[in-house]
């Protein structure tokens, strides 16, 4: 399934917690800050990228999400 993914660096404290969650998608970046790996800048510090993923990768994405205490993190799962 296809599944977009939304980090916000801006409001990101930086907690790392989808670093050890789903490291396939989110590391530290050149700055040091969190980084969605291959996302790209959709406007003012939101960073987007789309994943083809079984249910196993979905379950790795939803525990980042729900376990940022910000709520950087965000996901759309796309119909097909």
């Amino acid at each position: 399934m296809k599944v977009k993914i939304y980090h916000d660096r801006q409001a990101c404290i930086d907690c790392k917690s989808c670093t050890m969650l789903a490291p396939t998608h989110f590391g530290d970046g050149e700055d040091g800050k969190v980084t969605l790996i291959g996302g790209k800048e959709e406007k003012d510090l939101v960073f987007v990228k789309e994943v083809e993923v079984d249910e196993e990768g979905l379950e790795e994405i939803k525990s980042a999400a729900e376990s940022c205490p910000v709520g950087a993190i965000k996901y759309e799962v796309e119909k097909s």
